[in-house]
Parts: structure tokens; C-alpha cells; sequence
């Protein structure tokens, strides 16, 4: 049974993916990979930030 803090941290994960795959195909339609240099950085950020939560959930 999940208690109620790992219920959360759950809700946060499929937030922080919803985020990052927004955020990814905003990025594709836009040219936001090649023409803002720094974009990238935000995307590997969040999906460093998914993994670590990802981690704390388990």
C-alpha cells in the first residue's frame, strides 16, 4: 500500500514528465534546440530532476 508521501511524490513524477514532454515538443516545433543555445540545458535539467525524484519515490 502506498502511504500518503509516496502518493505524492507520485502526482510530482507524472507532473515533472508532463512538464518535460511539453517542454521537449514545444522545443521540436520551434527549433528551440538550435536556435536558443542554453535549452538544453532545461530539458536535461528536468529529466535529471525526474530521475532523482524517481529515485526517492522507490
Amino acid at each position: 500500500m502506498i502511504d500518503l508521501l509516496q502518493e505524492r511524490i507520485l502526482k510530482l513524477l507524472f507532473i515533472v514528465i508532463w512538464v518535460l514532454a511539453l517542454v521537449h515538443m514545444t522545443a521540436e516545433y520551434y527549433y528551440l534546440y538550435w536556435t536558443v543555445r542554453w535549452f538544453d540545458i532545461l530539458t536535461h535539467f528536468l529529466g535529471g530532476l525526474w530521475v532523482g525524484i524517481a529515485v526517492v519515490w522507490v
